[in-house]
């Protein structure tokens, strides 16, 4: 009895050690069709994205920044605010609103690097929702393209 607790116990910390480390590969991917960057929130990741943002390579400016007040996921073309509003799962409504620059387009650098920063809530476990918040950090390169993997940071 003692035996299969324990058992019990070690297979249960293991199957929680390993969905975080896989939660970060699986909230946001970057792609570029048609010549455009585009982002994609994965819909069943996450408590909710909070944040998107385009900062220098030094974090010393931001160029663009969404505030997604728990958008649920979908795609983002960089640069362009998503239309619409987002039905949440409870049924509130999600309304995406650009904070950097205020009333207008996104101006990027060009031949500069930069980071593209998601950050979200983490889910526990698909069950309830989370309270740690995350960010991921993707490289661009000079021409706005994902230069390397990205970087789970809390």
């Amino acid at each position: 009895m003692k035996r299969n607790l324990i058992f019990s116990l070690l297979a249960l910390v293991v199957a929680i050690f390993g969905s975080v480390l896989l939660v970060g590969a699986e909230i946001a991917t970057i792609s570029n069709h048609n010549g455009e960057t585009q982002i994609e929130l994965n819909r069943s990741k996450g408590s909710g994205y909070l944040i998107l943002s385009v900062v220098s390579a030094n974090r010393d400016e931001t160029y663009w920044e969404l505030i997604l007040n728990y958008y649920e996921g979908g795609t983002i073309v960089l640069g362009e605010i998503p239309s619409g509003i987002q039905k949440a799962r409870d049924g509130y409504s999600i309304n995406v609103r650009q904070s950097i620059p205020e009333e207008s387009s996104p101006s990027f650098p060009t031949n500069e690097p930069l980071l593209l920063l998601v950050t979200y809530r983490s889910d526990f476990f698909g069950i309830v929702p989370g309270s740690d918040t995350f960010e991921l950090r993707f490289s661009l390169d000079a021409s706005h393209r994902l230069d390397e993997a990205p970087n789970k940071a809390e």
